[in-house]
């Protein structure tokens, strides 16, 4: 869908390049703006949907927790923990793994 909006804006818009916004342009948009354009793109999704998948994305490749955390910008890194550490069984399972070795 992101990929039909950047074609869609490629031909709209004179001098286009990968510097702009999926929604404003060169400089990003207001948050109330930004989320109106995409509720009228997206509606049966919000912002924040797209912001929980994209730290599942990542913390599914293995993205190490501080990492992530860095990039999402919680106020702590508790916070990134409590809210993706279901996603990190795996990560959990190695860790185990090392007492048999």
């Amino acid at each position: 869908m992101l990929e039909e909006i950047k074609v869609e804006q490629q031909q709209k818009m004179y001098g286009f390049n990968e510097g702009y916004q999926v929604f404003g342009g060169m400089t990003p948009v207001a948050y109330k703006t930004f989320h109106l354009a995409f509720k009228g793109a997206v509606p049966e999704y919000s912002p924040h949907d797209l912001r929980h998948s994209y730290a599942s994305f990542l913390a599914n490749r293995k993205v190490d927790v501080f990492v992530l955390k860095s990039l999402m910008h919680p106020d702590n890194v508790q916070e990134t923990i409590n809210t993706y550490d279901h996603l990190y069984k795996e990560k959990k399972h190695e860790a185990i793994s090392f007492l048999n070795e």
